[in-house]
């Protein structure tokens, strides 16, 4: 029975033992769980170990505001630009909408009999062949195959298909014409075409509107031109940029004083004095300093350079600064004042020090100090007694 006991009581424990404890469950546990916050302590050291410099964060608030003026006055011109392209817009919007009423009103002529309806139709071409609006605006008329039906500029291009007409850029503006006029609106179109009666050929930007009269299958389709829009934006572009300049040469002439009255206030990098106060602290006395000397005289600064020429290794000459204070701290512990009187009859009683650890082997006065006892006569101290 006992035994039957023990054997039970050893698997048991054998089983505690194979099973994992629940410290090593919360370590597991811990782990896992630790394991993004590690990355974003890894990013924030990322992030210390670009810090900017002093200098650096004063010019830090004038490198945000040129960048926000920039870009303010360069959204502020585009802007504009939208604005003159969606006025212009609104008034071919007016004027096709002005197109289309002459082809209605025709068309209701021919639908009460007071014309014949091929009558009215060339009646309202003609009539829309006549009109002029702005510098260059005009009217043309196609339909949906798309075939001419009215060029004023172009007669010859009346009847003839255009599918295949494409613009400088290779764009089949007519048949987006015959697509974008089937809305119930209408709707604008981009392309290029060169202004007419000019010797120049080259083509500019323009925007054109369609609208559709569906009884006779008409699009009326009118466009403007927008070079003129571009050309005052890139005007724009070019004062903004010129303005730009001059008032960043102010700032940065303002700031750059500013700066240096700062630094020179200041002292230097508050970061570098720091990071220098703490290895001075830390014991290591040879970290070499850096410091202006442009308010030195020039004899100053000559002899300072020359002592830097002297000292040809300033870190051996720091430990060896360091060595010295060590010896004379030394000297300074063995060496420990005792009290000294004089006898009556002028002379001096007891020794002036105490040389060495109370072993008596002193000189016998401090008038009798000899070369190989400099830190203890400094130390001497003669007072009468009490």
């Amino acid at each position: 029975m006992k035994d039957s006991l023990e054997s039970a009581d050893n698997s048991g424990r054998n089983h505690l033992d194979a099973g994992p404890s629940a410290g090593a469950i919360r370590r597991t546990h811990s782990r896992a769980g630790s394991h993004v916050p590690a990355r974003v302590h890894s990013f924030a050291r990322g992030l210390r170990m670009h810090k900017l410099s002093f200098t650096q964060k004063l010019w830090l608030p004038l490198i945000i505001s040129l960048v926000a003026l920039l870009a303010v006055s360069v959204s502020a011109a585009w802007q504009s630009r939208e604005m003159r392209i969606e006025e212009r817009k609104h008034d071919l919007t007016n004027v096709a909408h002005v197109g289309l009423s002459i082809v209605t009103e025709y068309a209701t002529l021919a639908q009460s009999g007071a014309l014949p309806e091929a009558d009215a139709r060339k009646q309202a071409l003609e009539r829309l062949r006549g009109i002029r609006y702005g510098e260059d605006g005009y009217f043309l008329v196609i339909n949906s195959k798309p075939q001419m039906v009215m060029h004023p500029i172009k007669p010859a291009l009346e009847g003839k298909d255009l599918a295949g007409s494409a613009d400088a850029d290779g764009r089949h503006h007519y048949v987006t014409f015959a697509s974008v006029a089937q809305a119930l609106d209408g709707g604008f179109v981009d392309y290029v075409f060169p202004h007419p009666g000019m010797g120049s050929a080259q083509a500019v930007g323009k925007i054109g509107y369609v609208v559709r009269y569906a009884p006779w299958d008409w699009i009326i389709a009118t466009g403007a031109y927008v070079d003129d829009i571009d050309t005052a934006f890139m005007a724009s572009l070019w004062l903004i940029g010129a303005i730009f300049a001059a008032v960043s040469v102010v700032l940065v002439a303002i700031v750059t004083v500013t700066n240096r009255s700062i630094v020179r206030t200041v002292g230097g990098d508050p970061a570098y004095a720091v990071n220098v106060a703490d290895a001075i602290a830390s014991g290591d006395l040879t970290v070499a300093i850096r410091a202006r000397r442009r308010h030195l005289e020039p004899a100053a600064r000559d002899a300072a350079d020359a002592r830097c020429a002297d000292g040809h290794n300033l870190p051996d000459q720091a430990r060896l600064r360091q060595r010295r204070v060590r010896r004379e701290r030394d000297r300074e512990r063995q060496c420990r004042p005792v009290v000294a009187h004089r006898e009556p009859g002028g002379g001096v009683a007891g020794n002036g020090v105490e040389h060495g650890a109370d072993d008596g082997d002193g000189p016998p006065d401090c008038g009798q100090r000899t070369h190989r006892e400099p830190a203890c006569s400094r130390r001497c101290k003669y007072r009468e007694p009490r």
